[in-house]
């Protein structure tokens, strides 16, 4: 049963963010314009011609790479994450209590459901914990550096 939970708190989440981060990656492509350009050119063949035109291009390209990491230092980088995680934790965390309540009513007086079920309601309450322990940690560490900085 605890190989099943840790499969649940390890395997599924891992399983989301390989999922969505694809998705950011692709997002994260060049949405520039169109740029214009110039130039001069003979051609070969049975007659020679210059030109000139104007279109996209590479030479009249202006590509500017943009950081997708808007924190300005460490701790708003940690504390963005943070927010992430929790985003995502704390629906999961209310889901398991859900599915928690579902066990309980399903076991119907039987000792072994009852078991798995109380199992599974005592890690979803220590994966809370955990959440609820990380945003605290996080805090006070963050609120820490900004008092010694002042």
């Amino acid at each position: 049963m605890l190989r099943k939970i840790k499969t649940i708190f390890i395997l599924y989440p891992l399983l989301l963010v390989t999922l969505f981060a694809p998705a950011g990656i692709l997002l994260a492509q060049f949405q520039g314009g169109t740029g214009t350009g110039n130039g001069t050119g003979t051609g070969t063949g049975t007659g020679t011609g210059t030109g000139t035109g104007s279109g996209t291009g590479v030479s009249g390209l202006n590509v500017t790479l943009q950081n997708p990491i808007t924190a300005n230092n460490f701790q708003e980088f940690v504390q963005k994450i943070l927010d992430i995680v929790l985003a995502v934790g704390i629906p999961i965390v209310a889901l398991f209590i859900i599915y928690s309540g579902f066990l309980f009513v399903q076991a119907q007086g039987n000792p072994d459901k009852l078991k798995v079920a109380k199992s599974t309601f005592i890690w979803t309450c220590v994966g809370a914990a955990v959440l609820l322990g990380c945003w605290v940690i996080a805090n006070a560490i963050g609120g820490t550096i900004n008092e010694l900085r002042n």
